[in-house]
């Protein structure tokens, strides 16, 4: 165990001072904060402030009444009597933009908005649809009057009813869980990756025949997998508190929600199927590496295996559909699929949980067996060096 731990810290140190993986990890959070600098600094210029002016040609409005506070933060609302009082105020910037409510808006529905250089800023239109709603209702009881303008809340549920998202938020609780379940599976094939590259080259550098001399195949490849595994954890981790700090600070000036947060079930749930998918993941990038003896041949085999971990976003249309069919469920269950099936399909139903339980088992299988084939091919690998190995010998290193 203490080799296993020395070859972790070893491969940890080694692959986290790559310029390489620098430049991967750091990348994205530049790219995070230039984009969220980019649409705060072009909100910041594009849209106005100030009240709002509204020509009410169809009589529906009545001169002085405020929606109640239930209707939410709207903007100062300024009635004026026709377009060119109007566009008087708005050249002198009395106000920022102002709506022409036509004759005939109740069979048409249809509102003219004008502004000078800049788009209005706040929230013009929920202002419009508040006051709106708040005459049309003046009729009728305060209690009802009031529940027609505060409008309705958002509710998100599942095709088979067994989930349901109630808020303004509602939404992003169906996103986020799409959105967490790519940046991990790009992660985890990412870092994986290396594991491909630090094989091929020890093999080609032969430094491998000097390592295998103080530890076994299995040894060390279980110390490399858990030192790269360490660092996707890394990484993963300073994407996530890149994301989270970059809505913070937008929501300092754009309207963007501040309650974003994954269900904590949800991230018990990628923990535990996370750590074998990341294994299988290894072990296959692994036995590629102990069977070539060039890492371009090795890459390119590899390009063509990552594609089978990402089939589940090819059929992302499927599963939003239909997250329940038997097909679904078969990539649910199959090791190869399960992770970003799982992330995909958890914000669209419940997954049963006979199936998490199988599934799970299944890819725990499948990455202890992955592990152990590979040691034997990089074993097998080592005696054949400099050349390929055939299918005859990948299988005759397994039944050894």
């Amino acid at each position: 165990m203490h080799e296993i731990w020395i070859i972790a810290r070893h491969e940890f140190l080694k692959l986290a001072s790559k310029r390489s993986f620098l430049f991967s990890t750091f990348s994205i959070p530049i790219l995070i904060a230039a984009f969220v600098g980019i649409i705060i600094l072009v909100a910041s210029q594009q849209h106005a402030d100030g009240p709002l002016g509204i020509v009410d040609e169809s009589g529906l409005l009545t001169p002085g009444m405020i929606p109640p506070p239930e209707a939410g933060d709207l903007l100062e609302v300024r009635l004026y009597p026709d377009e060119h009082a109007a566009g008087n105020a708005l050249y002198n910037k009395d106000i920022q933009a102002f709506y022409v409510i036509p004759v005939d808006y109740l069979q048409t529905r249809a509102v003219s908005l004008y502004y000078l250089d800049s788009s209005p800023g706040g929230n013009p239109r929920q202002t419009l649809e508040a006051h709106i709603r708040a005459n049309l209702t003046s009729n009728l009881s305060e209690r009802i009057s009031k529940r027609l303008v505060s409008g309705h809340t958002l509710t998100i549920r599942s095709l088979d009813g067994s989930r349901e998202v109630t808020g303004s938020d509602a939404f992003l609780a169906f996103l986020i869980p799409f959105a967490a379940g790519f940046m991990l599976i790009i992660a985890v094939m990412t870092s994986a990756g290396y594991l491909l590259q630090v094989v091929s080259d020890e093999k080609e550098n032969r430094t491998v025949e000097i390592m295998i001399t103080s530890a076994s195949p299995e040894v060390l490849i279980a110390g490399k997998t858990l030192g790269l595994m360490t660092v996707a954890l890394m990484q993963i981790a300073i994407w996530m508190i890149t994301a989270l700090l970059a809505i913070g600070v937008a929501g300092q000036f754009l309207d963007v929600p501040q309650n974003i947060s994954l269900p904590t079930t949800y991230l018990l749930i990628v923990g535990v199927f996370f750590l074998p998918a990341y294994a299988l993941i290894a072990g296959v990038m692994t036995a590629i590496g102990g069977a070539v003896t060039e890492l371009r041949h090795g890459q390119q085999i590899a390009g063509i295996i990552n594609i089978f971990f990402m089939v589940p976003f090819f059929f992302i249309m499927l599963i939003m559909v239909q997250p329940n069919s038997p097909f679904v469920i078969g990539l649910t269950l199959f090791p190869v699929t399960a992770f970003a099936t799982i992330a995909l399909r958890w914000g669209l139903s419940d997954i049963p949980t006979w199936q998490l339980i199988v599934s799970w088992i299944i890819l725990v299988t499948s990455a202890i067996f992955s592990l152990w084939v590979s040691a034997r091919i990089f074993r097998a690998g080592m005696l054949h060096y400099g050349q390929n190995l055939n299918l005859h010998s990948i299988l005759q290193a397994i039944r050894d």
